[in-house]
């Protein structure tokens, strides 16, 4: 999408498939550049992740502007289909896998691929492996600090009571 895309060629026999991988949405862009670079490179796949959640998308014609969208809860876990020039083109969009971005649901996307019907479709089976949330992490992390804070200032409380009554003694005799 820099314009560095050189030596683009359509392609030459039915036992070609082309899988694009771009960090930025495309299927959804109304950008003319985008899609003439779809138009052009005519993808059986497209995998992406700038959005950082789990999207599926589908256009049924090739050429078509419409498309559906499935998300996650009505996402499952693994999703297979077929991919070729007679199949609707599909945008797997997967989640961050950084704690960093910000987001509720991370998960790493694992992508099997094969090729099947003598060499005309590709077999697509795409998983997701959800991490844990890290909003329980830092919950029980803040537990845990006011715990020991109130037992630190329990136990602070109480010696200083022990070591006045201690001294208090000693001044007796």
């Amino acid at each position: 999408m820099n314009g560095e895309q050189r030596n683009l060629s359509p392609a030459e026999s039915n036992q070609t498939f082309r899988i694009v991988l771009s960090h930025v949405l495309v299927t959804t862009s109304w950008n003319a550049k985008t899609q003439n670079m779809l138009y052009d490179l005519n993808p059986d796949l497209i995998l992406s992740a700038h959005d950082h959640v789990a999207v599926v998308y589908s256009r049924r014609a090739r050429g078509d502007v419409h498309f559906e969208r499935l998300t996650a809860p009505d996402l499952p876990n693994t999703v297979r289909f077929l991919s070729s020039s007679r199949h609707p083109r599909i945008e797997l969009q997967y989640p961050t896998c950084s704690y960093r971005m910000g987001v509720k649901d991370m998960g790493f996307g694992v992508v099997q691929i094969g090729v099947v019907e003598g060499g005309k479709s590709l077999n697509v089976v795409s998983s997701l492996i959800w991490l844990p949330s890290r909003f329980h992490q830092l919950y029980l992390y803040a537990v845990v600090v006011v715990l020991v804070a109130i037992c630190t200032v329990i136990r602070r409380v109480c010696c200083r009571a022990q070591k006045h009554v201690i001294y208090e003694r000693l001044k007796l005799f």
